[in-house]
């Protein structure tokens, strides 16, 4: 079994460990990274956890350590960062590989510390998907680029699809600056459609105050409720009728969106950034043209029990979907594509050959 360092700088952002996961929110790059280490060490490697906790921990197999304690760590088979190239410095990895959860600017790897860090380091770029890998500049010189996609918690997956409709009960589940203001403004023609429908935003609790500015006013229906951990979050979503989720240039996978598929629940897109590679349109949810569209398909989804019922079998069945269990042995596969410099096996990963 192989020893696993995965680190992130999380700048602005609180420190966490996988109890965290369990007591609150935590934002998808987070959960994340807290889901891949536990599946890990789950099946055998040596995990350890790096981000700017003041203190160390052990939980469920991972060893969760001070960022800065990164220089005392013994040499790891494979070093994990997080969006940062810089990471690597001060302690050896015999592979490395950044772990890419924004959208890439050229600009970002301009920066003197960045382009030395990279050309230093020469990692290999992880990218979730299709839309992502086309937001890396391919001048931006990473030794290779592979593309894994994000796995989903057990406890989002429903066991069979509904047996009866569920009630018009919406939700948006994402940072308020990622589309809410757009759902806010069709959500009055919705609920004079269909008077008893709710929207539930669900959204980190240090944006609240940004989430109720975009909603403003005393919009019908709609209720704030914050941040809540992911058990409560897949409790919501197994209730839930329809997420509303427009799509943002800078959303490059949408983890909130396959756990809302793996709970049954239909999306309603615009297909901004990633949002179209979650769903198969007319049979997860409904690709949008525009805002009329969005607000059309929004209520025949609350309004339109055979079509829901239909959508739900979709969610349900949807294959592409995978838990964290089988994501972290596609990751097995990876490392030891490259530990043995397996070029057959290093194939199906390649960016360029999907």
């Amino acid at each position: 079994m192989a020893t696993i360092a995965i680190l992130h700088a999380n700048h602005n952002h609180p420190a966490y460990t996988g109890a965290s996961l369990r007591a609150g929110a935590v934002a998808g790059t987070e959960s994340s990274a807290i889901y891949l280490a536990e599946a890990l060490a789950r099946r055998g490697h040596r995990v350890f956890a790096l981000n700017r906790l003041k203190a160390s921990s052990v939980e469920n197999g991972v060893t969760w350590l001070p960022l800065e304690s990164r220089t005392s760590l013994p040499p790891v088979d494979f070093a994990i960062a997080l969006n940062s190239d810089r990471l690597y410095w001060g302690f050896k990895a015999r592979h490395k590989l950044t772990w890419l959860h924004t959208p890439p600017t050229l600009g970002k790897f301009l920066k003197r510390r960045n382009a030395l860090a990279l050309l230093w380091h020469r990692p290999t770029a992880v990218l979730l998907g299709g839309y992502h890998a086309s937001t890396l500049d391919p001048r931006v010189l990473y030794r290779r680029r592979v593309e894994i996609a994000h796995g989903v918690a057990d406890m989002f997956f429903a066991p069979e699809p509904d047996a009866e409709p569920r009630a018009p009960k919406a939700v948006f589940c994402s940072r308020p600056s990622r589309g809410l203001d757009f759902v806010a403004r069709l959500w009055p023609s919705v609920h004079a459609t269909v008077p008893d429908a709710e929207l539930h935003v669900f959204c980190p609790q240090s944006s609240l105050d940004e989430a109720a500015a975009r909603i403003g006013g005393s919009a019908p229906g709609i209720r704030l409720r914050g941040g809540v951990a992911r058990s409560e979050l897949a409790a919501e979503l197994r209730t839930a009728r329809v997420m509303l989720v427009p799509g943002d240039p800078d959303e490059t996978y949408c983890l909130a969106a396959a756990e809302a598929t793996a709970s049954g629940v239909p999306l309603v897109t615009l297909g901004i950034g990633a949002l179209k590679e979650r769903l198969r349109d007319g049979e997860t949810g409904f690709l949008a043209s525009g805002a009329d569209d969005f607000a059309r398909h929004a209520q025949n989804v609350l309004t339109d029990d055979a079509l829901w019922l239909r959508l739900n079998r979709g969610c349900v069945a949807e294959s592409a979907l995978c838990r964290w269990d089988d994501r972290a042995a596609e990751w097995e596969r990876l490392f030891v594509a490259l530990d043995t410099r397996d070029a057959p096996a290093l194939e199906p990963f390649l960016v360029a050959a999907r």
